[in-house]
């Protein structure tokens, strides 16, 4: 009986209109901690893969350039690009494009520095 009376009121009709959602991109993005802490995790686990064998750190750039390009796609895009420098800030750009470089760079400087070491120990 309830039932009836919620389709009869309309409240479907109610529900099924859309409305204009008024959501803030801010509250869809990444923190700051989190963009960091990927960068550290690709760090981490490549220089781990590193001490396992060499030039297995390299394993962790395609997943650091999938992670950059996300990032460079979300940031440069026309519509939310603005909005995300509107609601955060510059410094906040800025932060995740630094965090986004040291996770696709800082793996590979790892890899080359830990080989450069290994090489000058074993002569």
């Amino acid at each position: 009986m309830q039932c009836q009376l919620f389709f009869r009121s309309g409240a479907v009709g109610a529900l099924l209109i859309a409305s204009p959602a008024f959501a803030e991109v801010a509250d869809k993005e990444p923190s700051l901690c989190t963009v960091w802490a990927w960068a550290l995790a690709l760090n981490v686990t490549a220089f781990v893969l590193e001490l396992v064998r060499p030039r297995l750190g390299l394993l962790v750039l395609p997943f650091a350039a999938f992670i950059a390009w996300g990032a460079h796609d979300e940031l440069s895009d026309p519509y939310v690009g603005p909005a995300i420098l509107t609601e955060l800030g510059r410094d906040y750009m800025w932060s995740w494009y630094a965090s986004v470089t040291v996770g696709l760079v800082g793996p590979l400087v790892l890899v080359v520095l830990w080989n450069v070491l290994r090489r000058r120990r074993n002569h």
